[in-house]
C-alpha cells in the first residue's frame, strides 16, 4: 500500500462507523513490490488452546494444516473459583522466585506431538506468584487493585509488581532452551 494511499483508507475506515448500510470494497495493487508490507497470514487457520494441556484433540472439521495458539501456558490458573497452584512455573518460596520449566515444557511436548503446528505461545495469565506484595482494597482509590480482580474469571489478570520476578535468572537452562527453542 503506498503512503498516499494509507492516509485515504483509514479516513473510509473511521468514516464506516457513520454509514448506517453502505458497501465499501478496498483494494490494493500487490503486483507492486512497494505496496507489499508483509506476509497476511489465513487467521481461520489458527485456532486457540486453552489449558489444561495434558491432551488436546483434532476437532470435527479438522486441523490438518492447521496451527494453534497455545494460551495461559505459565498458569495463573483457576477452576470454580479456587488457584491453581501446581499449575505455575513460577512460585514464590517466602524469599525468592522458584521457576520450574517442566509444566511447560509437558504442555509444549502435548502440542508438538498431536501432530498439529504451534504459531505462538500466548503469555495471558501470569503465574500466582505475581501477585506477591500486590495490595488489594474493597474501594476503588486509584491506586490498588480491586479485592473482586484477585482471581477472575480465567485466574489471574493481575500484572506483576515488579519486572525483575521475570529476570534473566529464571530463564530454562541451555538444555531446556533447546528443546522449548525446536518448535516450528
Amino acid at each position: 500500500m503506498t503512503s498516499a494511499l494509507r492516509p485515504f483508507l483509514l479516513s473510509v475506515i473511521a468514516s464506516l462507523g457513520s454509514i448506517a448500510e453502505a458497501q465499501v470494497t478496498l483494494s490494493c495493487d500487490l503486483t507492486e513490490a512497494g505496496n507489499k508490507q508483509g506476509v497476511i497470514y489465513n487467521f481461520w487457520d489458527t485456532h486457540n488452546r486453552l489449558p489444561p494441556y495434558e491432551s488436546i484433540n483434532v476437532p470435527a472439521f479438522g486441523m490438518e494444516g492447521s496451527y494453534v495458539n497455545c494460551v495461559r501456558m505459565l498458569g495463573g490458573w483457576s477452576k470454580k473459583g479456587e488457584r491453581m497452584l501446581d499449575y505455575d512455573c513460577y512460585k514464590w518460596d517466602g524469599e525468592t522466585f522458584v521457576y520450574d520449566w517442566e509444566p511447560l515444557i509437558r504442555r509444549i511436548d502435548v502440542v508438538l506431538n498431536s501432530g498439529i503446528q504451534l504459531k505462538q505461545i500466548v503469555l495471558d495469565n501470569p503465574p500466582w506468584a505475581f501477585q506477591r506484595a500486590i495490595t488489594f482494597v474493597d474501594q476503588a482509590d486509584g491506586l490498588h487493585y480491586l479485592a473482586k480482580d484477585r482471581n477472575s474469571t480465567y485466574g489471574n489478570a493481575v500484572p506483576p509488581t515488579s519486572m525483575t520476578c521475570n529476570g534473566q535468572s529464571g530463564y530454562p537452562s541451555n538444555r531446556k532452551r533447546r528443546r522449548i527453542q525446536k518448535m516450528p
